[in-house]
């Protein structure tokens, strides 16, 4: 999906992250499978296909097996936002 053209006339389009990059900020942030992760919110702006969704939900599933908290709980502190449809249905599948 086009949404506008940048100031120079290029369209604007979709960025990926790489997984390293995608551990390496997580963990910067404290945001590991070894920490207690119930407490924690996450807003993640600019979901795409799932880069950082699906490390997110990964880690702190495994954080909640090793602490002992509700998975599905601590889940609701996490939102993902995507405009765009198509990478929407990506992420849901992913």
């Amino acid at each position: 999906m086009r949404y506008a053209n940048r100031t120079n006339g290029q369209p604007h389009g979709i960025v990926r992250t790489k997984a390293i990059v995608v551990k390496g900020i997580l963990d910067k942030i404290g945001y590991c499978s070894k920490c207690d992760l119930s407490a924690y919110r996450i807003l993640e702006p600019a979901a795409g296909s799932g880069a950082f969704a699906l490390e997110i939900i990964k880690r702190l599933h495994s954080s909640s097996k090793c602490f002992g908290f509700s998975f599905e709980r601590a889940l609701q502190q996490v939102t993902f936002v995507e405009i765009d449809p198509d990478q929407v249905k990506l992420l849901k599948k992913n």
